[in-house]
């Protein structure tokens, strides 16, 4: 049985709800693992769940739109570039893909991270997919600059 699992947010846009409704249904009326699943910080809804989901509610989801509605799979683990270290919020680094797009990175303590490191070549950190962000994969570094 191949199971796709579903985002909430993007189930509660296909059926056109809130997610407060998905969520009140999900606590009293579907089944943990076996119809939703916790996924990092973020639910994700089984077929089987999406199905009974849909019963409950009273939406009818055509076959070919159910199969789309699963999210895109993102890398688990990509590299990125540190943009900016010195936050107020020591647990976070702003980082860069290799896209041109900006994530967040959780960190243990940001104040040796730099821009530059000290090969004068811009800092790489490995990064896991952590529910809607992204979090460090390795250890820290020990000095500014340098692993």
């Amino acid at each position: 049985m191949s199971d796709e699992l579903i985002s909430e947010e993007e189930l509660a846009h296909r059926l056109g709800v809130s997610r407060d409704v998905l969520r009140s249904h999900r606590e009293i009326d579907l089944v943990k693992n076996e119809d939703w699943k916790k996924n990092g910080r973020s639910i994700v809804f089984t077929t089987a769940g999406v199905d009974r989901l849909t019963k409950l509610i009273g939406v009818d989801i055509p076959k070919k739109e159910k199969n789309a509605v699963s999210e895109p799979s993102e890398a688990d683990e990509i590299t990125v570039w540190v943009k900016r270290h010195n936050f107020p919020n020591s647990k976070i680094v702003l980082a860069e893909k290799k896209s041109g797009e900006e994530v967040w990175v959780r960190v243990k303590d940001n104040k040796n991270f730099r821009v530059i490191d000290y090969r004068g070549e811009r800092m790489e950190l490995s990064v896991v997919k952590d529910g809607a962000g992204w979090a460090l994969n390795r250890r820290c570094p020990r000095w500014p600059g340098k692993w």
